[in-house]
């Protein structure tokens, strides 16, 4: 983390730091930046949107997983949340998500479904580029994380 300060701090004045992912796609568009790190569905949708002016790069990519969680005691009950997430996971439904708003299908078996020219914008198309984050080190170096991040940039 402190080589990382260190390195932000030396180009800081040539950075901006946005908010919102919604923020670092609408740099992109209004011309304001000529690189960023954005999440894959972020990235897919401004290249679509400059007809492929801005391309990405996915070298280096850091693959995330996700989950669905199921808030115990919630509202709607444990047999509700099951059945949602059984929906979220049919494969034709992912695949149409996929196409308009570029979220990586969780089921593999949803781009079976995905039109040829979409393809290309799943990131396990480019795995061997990618790297899966250390889960272990968020879940053990986060909070201590984002504070040495919002300290370096204050």
């Amino acid at each position: 983390m402190a080589r990382a300060a260190k390195k932000v701090k030396e180009i800081q004045e040539d950075t901006i730091f946005y908010d919102s992912l919604a923020q670092g796609q609408q740099l992109f568009l209004d011309g304001e930046i000529t690189m960023a790190v954005l999440t894959s569905s972020r990235a897919t949708l401004v290249s679509r949107d400059t007809d492929g002016r801005v391309k990405i790069n996915w070298s280096q990519g850091q693959l995330c997983p996700v989950s669905w969680p199921i808030i115990k005691g919630g509202p709607g009950g444990k047999q509700n949340a099951l059945k949602y997430i059984a929906f979220g996971q049919d494969p034709v439904l992912q695949s149409k998500l996929f196409e308009t708003i570029a979220y990586s299908p969780s089921n593999p078996a949803a781009m079976e479904h995905v039109a040829a020219e979409y393809r290309q914008d799943d990131p396990f198309a480019h795995f061997s580029q990618l790297y899966w984050r250390d889960e272990e080190w968020y879940a053990a170096n986060y909070g201590s994380m984002i504070d040495s991040i919002l300290e370096t940039i204050a």
